[in-house]
């Protein structure tokens, strides 16, 4: 396969390899008589980027397979390549339009080798060798036909509400369709919903070029790939149309400016738990969900009358009173663990966390202050400059000893200095 690409679309096809690496590590390449196919996989197989540049897109194209096409099954037209070697080639894309003149791509099926020559300006021209590898045909299953609900909109119009969501370590975002708006709110599995950032945008259905929703559902998507995709649609000002069923099933992202290129992208979707007691379909997006967060016991330390009754039925030969004494432990104990020391109050720091079966007042606990005071006592009589009385009587502690007998001691019959006169 020969082809090769002018100075107009360098900077397209530098944009699409950019893209592609956000997703996949490895680049598939297919070649056939009407273009050149750059397929990707994420590693967690969730994700899955095609695109497809037709005869028109590049200057000169031979597919090499001599006006043949290879039989179904057979695997001798597909190479895969790795991601990182070919985007280090067409690293800086803003100086490819101005410095590449074209760009030429090459492959040896004898040799095993991906050629990519640069021709750049005053006659430089940088070749790269790369090696690869023959692989399976990589494609994903999908009709999206099939699906009910789909919606076309400006790439720029969405790339713009996604710059609102700031947090670096937000990885997934979800799209709450309904017949009439489109909520893009971010999706954190925390246990407590106060300690992270929510942001919600909300667009309305004139945004959108067209708008098809059937019924009110809530997808969840890895937001990596959208960026990734809306990168390459909103530099070059195309529209991106969306195709989907429901929770569970695949999103389907789709491009196109032919006749030069295509891009498809298939996410996978989050499958949403129904809560007990509440049929999915009757929720609708403008709800929030049920937090799974507990509350702290500042604010509510009992439960109310009616849970309680509830739990009275579940719980038999257990009176209410018990009850409530072991709901409001139960509650005190997950304050003192998930809140912070200066949020909560003296008396509940020290509260005892012993047995809840009985339906006893909870006592604070009073801590043994006596020892302390006697200590106190013993440090107000001593010298300020003295050493305290628990080191005094540690390095002297011999000398308290009851039988202690000095005579006993080496050099105590040793007279050192003699008596003064009387005189003197």
């Amino acid at each position: 396969m020969k082809c090769t690409i002018g100075t107009t679309n360098v900077k397209d096809f530098g944009r699409a390899i950019h893209a592609l690496a956000k997703v996949g590590e490895e680049l598939y390449i297919e070649p056939s008589q009407s273009g050149v196919s750059f397929r990707t996989i994420s590693s967690s197989r969730s994700a899955y980027f095609s695109y497809n540049f037709g005869n028109s897109f590049f200057t000169f194209y031979d597919s090499g397979l001599g006006g043949q096409t290879p039989a179904s099954g057979e695997d001798t037209f597909r190479c895969k390549v790795a991601m990182k070697a070919v985007l280090n080639i067409f690293k800086g894309i803003h100086n490819l339009e101005r410095t590449v003149q074209r760009c030429k791509l090459t492959l040896k099926w004898e040799e095993a080798k991906l050629i990519i020559q640069l021709t750049c300006h005053y006659g430089i021209v940088k070749t790269h060798n790369l090696s690869f590898i023959e692989c399976d045909a990589l494609q994903a299953v999908y009709d999206k036909e099939s699906c009910p609900n789909h919606m076309v909109s400006d790439s720029r119009v969405l790339l713009g509400a996604l710059s609102s969501f700031h947090q670096q370590t937000l990885e997934e975002i979800s799209f709450c369709f309904t017949p009439r708006n489109l909520i893009l709110k971010s999706h954190v599995e925390e246990p407590d919903p106060s300690k992270v950032v929510h942001t919600v945008v909300t667009l309305t259905r004139g945004e959108f070029e067209d708008y098809n929703i059937m019924s009110n559902c809530e997808l969840t998507v890895c937001l990596k790939e959208i960026r990734a995709l809306l990168a390459f649609t909103g530099s070059t000002g195309i529209s991106t149309k969306a195709y989907f069923s429901g929770p569970g099933s695949p999103i389907i992202f789709t491009y196109d400016s032919k006749p030069l290129y295509e891009g498809t992208l298939v996410l996978a979707t989050l499958v949403q738990k129904p809560e007990v007691g509440t049929h999915p379909a009757s929720k609708s997006c403008h709800e929030p969900r049920a937090s799974t967060s507990i509350r702290k016991a500042s604010m509510n330390n009992t439960l109310r009358a009616s849970e309680i009754s509830m739990m009275q039925n579940n719980l038999p030969n257990t009176t209410s009173g018990d009850i409530a004494a072991d709901v409001t432990v139960q509650n005190i104990t997950v304050a003192l663990d998930n809140s912070r020391v200066e949020d909560i109050p003296h008396q509940q720091k020290d509260v005892v966390r012993g047995d809840t079966s009985h339906s006893e007042p909870i006592v604070p606990l009073l801590r043994n202050n006596n020892k302390a005071a006697q200590e106190e006592e013993e440090d107000s009589d001593t010298v300020p400059s003295s050493p305290p009385a628990k080191k005094s009587r540690f390095f002297f502690r011999r000398c308290f000893e009851a039988t202690f007998n000095p005579d006993t001691l080496p050099g105590h019959n040793v007279i050192l200095a003699e008596d003064s006169d009387e005189g003197d």
